[in-house]
């Protein structure tokens, strides 16, 4: 194991191994970057991305992502594997595809799991190297013992059995099961400025960086180049800690999370009862004035109870009627409603059915919109409305998650890259909108212009991507080239100069936006 030298391993009695900081480092600073030990496109994107450096084909309908080729040819071989070009594939070719090329092409043409390909490359490191690597993942745990009691332990079996007889190696099988756990604990997807999760990757120093609710660094990759970056100030000696879990959950959610997946409870500073403060990933509302309140209990909440109640508001003096149950009726409805669990929206019929419930949830005036369960139904809706062309539903859902949730969520520093990739969805929609034209007409009583509210979203995703990915990224010159030279050529010499020269509280950006604000605080209670 490598460590970069801007960090250093450390120990921590009861929690293991972590990474701190070996200097200071501000606030949006680049920690370290290296390339993953090991990588592997996912299962769903391997036809369309270089299984390299994980560029985009533009030619497969993907010409949004940053970083795009204009193709990605297969290898002659094995048919199965993709580069954008031959450097790409001389470079793939002797870290690994040399050794699983012919595997693949016998199982040709049905592909393994990522996860499999995953486990077969690292069977299948050579020598020496090998074994350095074998010692550096003996430090990580694989919590196999928690795992044998889960549904899915048995098909983990089969697929180590797949990769330990593709791979040929001579370790026993219930070794390279538990490799294969310690790979399910310890590895990471691999996420495109648009979060798009195309890759799963595995690294022996990046596995010592823990986790916490409340982190002070990020993950963000620039092709297949990993960085860690600061969110906000590191001291030296610090420990560095990143999230493992979508951060946007109340923290009942979170810990359940964590607990099934990782099989930790977690004792940060957003979860331990000692250090609780007001986290508007908590708050349930009045339903008379609107009030937040925090019901989390300050008490240990290790076990079932982790909230006490509320029988008036603070504020209006409003009487629950339920109460002692206040909290978990709200509890009980949001589950009913089974919207936590929705992640793709398949058909007609199943928006129609996440739309209502939303609205019921909605209409009881406890829960805020800028909380979960509203915000993954929400997520998934937009990809559907986008597919089919239903842009005054998408820019409702757009306006929802851009005013109503972001903003909330923006007081956690480590949610920017997700507010980066949202505000890129913005601007897609918006110019699909500009240039298809219907949505304009149905919407007079809002007269947006849409031009400008493009126009400064570009403009201000050119000046926030440095922040997260760094200065000159791919990300921030396929903005740049992509949308804000292609509107300043659309425009015109006269009013390209104008808006170039200009600030976009003269261009009237604000109060565009503001339009587009009204109409999302109305969707709701028109759908």
């Amino acid at each position: 194991m490598d460590l970069p030298e801007e960090v250093i391993k450390k120990d921590f009695p009861g929690r293991g191994n972590g990474l701190v900081a070996a200097k200071n480092f501000p606030a949006y600073s680049e920690i370290f970057r290296k390339m993953p030990e090991v990588w592997v496109p996912d299962s769903d994107y391997r036809s369309r991305i270089c299984a390299n450096c994980l560029l985009f084909a533009a030619a497969t309908g993907d010409s949004i992502q940053a970083g795009t080729v204009a193709k990605v040819f297969s290898c002659g071989k094995c048919r199965s594997t993709y580069y954008c070009s031959q450097e790409c594939q001389l470079q793939d070719w002797k870290a690994y595809h040399k050794r699983e090329c012919k595997i693949l092409a016998t199982l040709a043409p049905q592909v393994p799991p990522s996860t499999v390909i995953l486990l077969m490359r690292i069977l299948l490191i050579p020598g020496n190297k090998r074994q350095r690597f074998y010692s550096a993942m003996e430090t990580l745990r694989s919590h196999i013992d928690d795992r044998r009691n889960t549904e899915d332990f048995e098909t983990s079996v089969v697929m180590s059995k797949g990769a330990k007889e593709y791979s040929g190696t001579e370790l026993t099988l219930e070794t390279v099961v538990e490799m294969l756990c310690k790979i399910m604990t310890n590895s990471f997807s691999i996420p495109l400025p648009t979060y798009d999760i195309v890759g799963i990757m595995f690294d022996t120093s990046i596995s010592l960086i823990n986790h916490s609710c409340d982190p002070n660094a990020v993950i963000v990759f620039e092709k297949n180049v990993l960085m860690v970056r600061a969110v906000r100030p590191i001291r030296k000696g610090e420990e560095i800690y990143i999230t493992y879990t979508d951060n946007t959950m109340p923290m009942p959610r979170r810990k359940k999370a964590l607990r099934t997946q990782y099989f930790f409870d977690c004792q940060c500073t957003a979860c331990c009862p000692a250090s609780l403060r007001p986290d508007p990933r908590n708050d349930f509302l009045c339903p008379t004035c609107g009030t937040a309140f925090q019901p989390y209990s300050t008490n240990s909440h290790t076990g079932v109870q982790l909230y006490t109640d509320i029988q008036e508001c603070s504020s209006c003096g409003y009487e629950f009627p339920d109460s002692p149950n206040v909290v978990y009726n709200i509890e009980h409805k949001i589950a009913n409603t089974g919207l936590a669990e929705v992640f793709d929206i398949e058909n007609d019929r199943m928006a129609r059915e996440v739309l209502l419930k939303l609205k019921e949830l909605y209409k009881l005036k406890t829960i805020p919109i800028y909380r979960s369960p509203f915000i993954e139904p929400m997520a998934s809706l937009i990809p559907y409305c986008i597919k089919h062309a239903d842009w005054n539903m998408a820019i409702g859902l757009l306006g929802i998650e851009y005013f109503m949730q972001d903003e909330v969520r923006s007081q956690l520093p480590e949610y920017a890259p997700v507010r980066l990739a949202h505000m890129m969805r913005f601007v897609v929609v918006l110019l699909y909108v500009i240039l298809d034209g219907e949505c304009s007409k149905t919407l007079p009583q809002y007269s947006i212009d849409f031009r400008e509210c493009l126009w400064g979203l570009v403009v201000e995703l050119e000046r926030l991507i440095p922040t997260v990915y760094g200065e000159n990224s791919a990300f921030e010159k396929h903005v740049r080239e992509k949308f804000k030279h292609v509107m300043l050529k659309q425009m015109g010499p006269v009013l390209a100069r104008m808006h170039m020269n200009s600030t976009l509280e003269k261009l009237g950006w604000y109060k565009e936006m503001d339009k587009i604000k009204t109409y999302a605080m109305d969707f709701l209670d028109r759908v």
